[in-house]
């Protein structure tokens, strides 16, 4: 109201643009298209914290006609650090970056009691629930995720072969976030 409409063939070259910018070359692998392609795919699914979503949708169904459908709208630990470690392999790009970020932040922040997983935010993934939705279709139409009350040691694990890529950086390459910064000594907020 007021503000003019987008024109749709400026809005796409724009689009276009950002992405192109935001996709390294990877023109050092094997499949450069199906890598770039990857990457898109996981710098899309990553928030500007740094959580990488496993899923953009909900009530995906775990196995058939078992009747237990999960929501993966969440950054899981261990799926983050894989996802990090084969960013890694391809060279220092910046989903490293947000991977060793934020499984180091949640790291230091929530030390042994540490869930599997958490919102993009690294706050605590809300409790199933169901949304009762007339003629959902699969029938179940939950959202949420009981992860919340889980240990899993292996995150622990996943997130230790993962921290030490971050060490193969320049110190300054990379500037520390805001929950770093809070707590470490001589780092300016």
């Amino acid at each position: 109201m007021g503000r003019p409409l987008p024109v749709p063939s400026t809005s796409w070259s724009r689009t276009e643009r950002a992405w192109s910018d935001a996709v390294p070359a990877l023109d050092n692998t094997v499949a450069a298209r199906d890598a770039r392609q990857a990457y898109a795919v996981l710098r899309g699914m990553t928030s500007a914290d740094g959580g990488m979503v496993a899923a953009a949708t909900t009530s995906l169904p775990e196995r058939s006609e078992e009747g237990r459908n999960y929501d993966y709208r969440y950054a899981w630990i261990r799926d983050q650090c894989f996802a990090g470690q084969a960013v890694a392999a391809a060279g220092q790009h910046p989903l490293l970056d947000d991977a060793v970020r934020f499984a180091g932040t949640r790291l230091h922040e929530d030390g042994p009691k540490l869930k599997p997983a958490c919102t993009v935010d690294g706050g605590p993934v809300p409790d199933q629930r169901t949304l009762e939705l007339p003629g959902y279709p699969g029938r179940f139409d939950r959202i949420g995720n009981h992860v919340s009350g889980q240990f899993q040691l292996d995150v622990f694990g996943e997130a230790l072969l993962l921290l030490p890529l971050r060490g193969l950086l320049p110190a300054d390459d990379v500037p520390p976030s805001a929950a770093t910064r809070a707590r470490t000594p001589g780092i300016p907020m």
